[in-house]
């Protein structure tokens, strides 16, 4: 069960001490928010621990680098849909297909994604 706002209050003002520390409420209410996101009191702390004496940042996290600790990141496939197959021939699954116009190249969505 994620964490209540009092619990995860106190494991953000264990940042406080960082640079960067946010003095705007609207802010630090973010860091809760994400902060939120830990399964339990001990992955919070966990957070913390990793966070300043693991990596020894001194500034303050960002509310996506606590988020990308509990929750990584989907892969851009995931965002926009997934291809119908992994095994498309025009992008091989990752449906995207490079395109070269007037000399630059981009990439542009395979037909096996989903509409």
């Amino acid at each position: 069960m994620p964490i209540d706002a009092a619990q995860a209050y106190k494991l953000v003002r264990g940042l406080s001490g960082l640079n960067y520390y946010p003095s705007d409420d609207d802010a630090v209410g973010l860091l809760l928010k994400a902060m939120q996101a830990a399964s339990s009191v001990e992955a919070g702390e966990a957070f913390v621990d990793h966070w300043t004496l693991t990596l020894r940042n001194r500034d303050c996290p960002k509310p996506g680098d606590i988020l990308d600790y509990f929750q990584p990141p989907k892969s851009s496939g995931e965002f926009l849909g997934s291809p119908q197959s992994t095994g498309c021939s025009l992008c091989g699954g990752s449906g995207w297909i490079i395109v070269e116009r007037k000399g630059v190249e981009g990439a542009k969505k395979c037909t096996c994604i989903a509409a």
